[in-house]
């Protein structure tokens, strides 16, 4: 049983930071406003604190997440591994795929890759490749 197994491409690491990023901008929006507004300095200073922690953990995770992913097609089956602190390991016999939809947003054809959803009886199991 030959199993090929692949990794997501690099563009979807890049468009994960893209999106953190761009959200921790508007995130940071209300915190600069609180220190221009001169809003109490100890709160001003505790939501930037969380909004720091919270920011840096997701740009740590994001690397760990992306290298936890791994797809694997066999005779049997489709395959998907992923998960940094809780792993999980998930098969879809073909007998059990009904249909496969691919799609795309702007933002998605902009860095090349595409959603796979592969429904069936049991779940829904989407991938970005």
């Amino acid at each position: 049983m030959q199993v090929n197994t692949f990794k997501p491409l690099p563009e979807l690491k890049t468009l994960w930071y893209l999106i953190d990023i761009i959200c921790f901008i508007l995130l940071l929006l209300p915190i600069v406003l609180m220190f221009i507004m001169q809003v109490e300095l100890v709160l001003s200073a505790i939501c930037l604190v969380a909004w720091l922690l919270l920011f840096f953990s997701i740009l740590i995770y994001i690397p760990a997440f992306y290298n936890t992913l791994e797809y694997g097609i066999d005779n049997d089956a489709v395959r998907l591994k992923k998960g940094v602190f809780w792993r999980r390991k998930t098969s879809v016999p073909y007998g059990k795929i009904t249909n496969i939809d691919i799609t795309q947003g702007p933002v998605e054809r902009l860095f090349k890759i595409s959603q796979l959803t592969c429904p069936n009886s049991r779940f829904q199991w989407n991938s970005q490749r």
